[in-house]
């Protein structure tokens, strides 16, 4: 635990960490639950940390850096990589279906139409971060006031039996 030379914050840790914990947790199940898993990197390469500087503490979320794409979507314009969309099909897998003619598209050509799909549409994205934060706001604000108030409680004692009051 990272202490600051006036007051320690041990109580603060720990119920942070907890949110890290549990924001993570929360965060992988609704990406289970929403479907948006196909090789799971996603899933796996989400961590959190507790980072503390002097008197700052940021809980860090950190995992695959397309998270971005899947939590806020991709607004129309730009034509995506086609070569992850391929990715995506592979692992994933994505059944074509047949055109006009009864022609099933390759890979590259289903790659292609998908990309120029979210290039003229854009796409939503599935909010499962922020849902998972917004779930546990309320909880975890009690809990760190609670913490915060542990912690200076615990600072006012020594400070009074430091001082021989």
């Amino acid at each position: 635990m990272a202490q600051n030379t006036l007051i320690s914050f041990e109580n603060l840790e720990r119920v942070l960490l907890e949110y890290g914990k549990e924001v993570r947790n929360l965060y992988q199940l609704n990406l289970v639950h929403s479907d948006r898993i196909a090789s799971g990197e996603l899933l796996n390469s989400c961590e959190f940390n507790l980072e503390v500087n002097g008197s700052i503490f940021n809980v860090v979320l950190s995992m695959a850096d397309y998270w971005k794409y899947i939590e806020y979507g991709r607004s129309p314009g730009k034509f995506p990589p086609t070569n992850k969309i391929l990715e995506w099909i592979m692992i994933k897998p994505v059944i074509p279906r047949p055109d006009q003619n009864g022609k099933l598209p390759t890979p590259k050509q289903l790659a292609y139409l998908i990309g120029r799909k979210i290039a003229n549409e854009g796409y939503e994205g599935s909010g499962d971060l922020q849902r998972a934060n917004e779930t546990l706001q309320q909880k975890f604000q009690n809990k760190i006031v609670n913490a915060l108030s542990m912690d200076l409680g615990s600072y006012l004692q020594k400070i009074v039996i430091e001082s021989g009051l």
